[in-house]
């Protein structure tokens, strides 16, 4: 699976990019909280219909997550491949 992480701060053009990357064959999750990143990666490489190209728009710099989600998620994710 091929994972993109889109992100920036607002008016950066987040969701420009996001539109042409789903015009392109990727399938794009906006506004993503970091510790969702696990679920995510997890859901798109079970069952019949594997995403082969993943997009996924984070504004790190204003997640509320709790301290070290996106380190532990960002770590699972490697773990899995």
């Amino acid at each position: 699976m091929d994972l993109l992480i889109v992100s920036g701060l607002s008016g950066a053009g987040k969701s420009v990019a996001m539109n042409a990357l789903e015009d392109i064959g990727f399938f794009c999750i906006d506004n993503i909280p970091a510790a969702l990143l696990p679920s995510i990666t997890a859901f798109s490489k079970a069952g019949d219909n594997q995403l082969k190209r993943v997009a996924l728009s984070m504004d790190v710099r204003g997640c509320r997550t709790q301290r070290g989600d996106r380190s532990r998620g960002w770590s699972s994710w490697t773990r899995r491949g």
